[in-house]
């Protein structure tokens, strides 16, 4: 037991030590414990944001100056409610749609002049050598420097490498639609993690076996709350007890979240 409860709270320091020195809350002994686990599980939750956005970076193509792809603000603010538990509102940052709409566009454009260049590429080859035929390989090269497609000249060599001029196609520009589902996804299983971290943590009598834990992320943009709300994870403390005392383990506990 003492061993579970001890793997908590290293995985709670995890946690805590992802936030920058600068951004960690000042462990203020005069603050009441309840308002000291309420900073903590805030911050938890503000780098579980930030871990979400950093999945979706990383899956979108190099950005190019001055664009910005998130509008919106990252914020946990925590409320102890009696009778009801803990209640955290989280503000994440949207993904701006016609920002996505136009990199799908820049990668279909890509595409359209990787094809190009490839047959293009494949009739050059079939020239005899000779000065016309060199002209144009070196004009290629230009239009490959030119629209920042390195990669497609040699994809495009080994095409016409091929007998029968085949070559394999570039996969598929993600849709924005897919790049937004992808997203949710992340914040999910990061707030999720981030609600078992401290939740677990939390100290016993902190929240009662029958109250709740409730994370209600939504969208950041400052505008009016209500129908914004996209997200609600909440478990209750009965679960976060018996993580603690070791009957279940923290996969166990992540699927007794409630999630809507």
């Amino acid at each position: 037991m003492r061993d579970t409860t001890r793997a908590l709270l290293v995985l709670a320091g995890v946690f805590l030590c992802a936030v920058p020195a600068a951004g960690q809350p000042v462990a203020d002994g005069s603050l009441p414990a309840a308002e000291r686990q309420v900073l903590l599980i805030e911050q938890g939750l503000e780098q579980a944001v930030r871990r979400g956005v950093d999945a979706l970076e990383q899956r979108l193509p190099a950005p190019l100056p001055g664009l910005v792809v998130f509008a919106g603000t990252i914020r946990a603010r925590g409320f102890v409610v009696d009778g009801y538990g803990l209640f955290f509102d989280v503000e994440f940052p949207v993904v701006r749609r016609s920002i996505l709409w136009s990199i799908t566009a820049m990668r279909q454009h890509d595409s359209a002049m990787a094809q190009s260049l490839a047959t293009l590429r494949r009739r050059v080859l079939e020239m005899p050598p000779g000065l016309a035929r060199s002209t144009l390989e070196d004009m290629i090269r230009e239009l490959e420097r030119a629209t920042r497609t390195p990669g497609f000249a040699r994809g495009s060599e080994a095409a016409a490498d091929d007998p029968d001029g085949t070559r394999s196609e570039s996969p598929a520009p993600t849709a924005p639609a897919d790049l937004e589902a992808f997203y949710r996804a992340a914040l999910q299983g990061e707030l999720a993690a981030a609600l078992v971290a401290y939740g677990g943590a939390l100290p016993p009598g902190a929240l009662a076996d029958s109250e709740w834990l409730t994370v209600a992320a939504r969208d950041g943009r400052g505008r009016p709350a209500g129908a914004r709300r996209t997200l609600q994870l909440r478990i209750l403390g009965g679960h976060l007890r018996a993580l603690r005392d070791g009957r279940l383990t923290v996969e166990d506990t992540r699927s007794r979240i409630e999630i809507r």
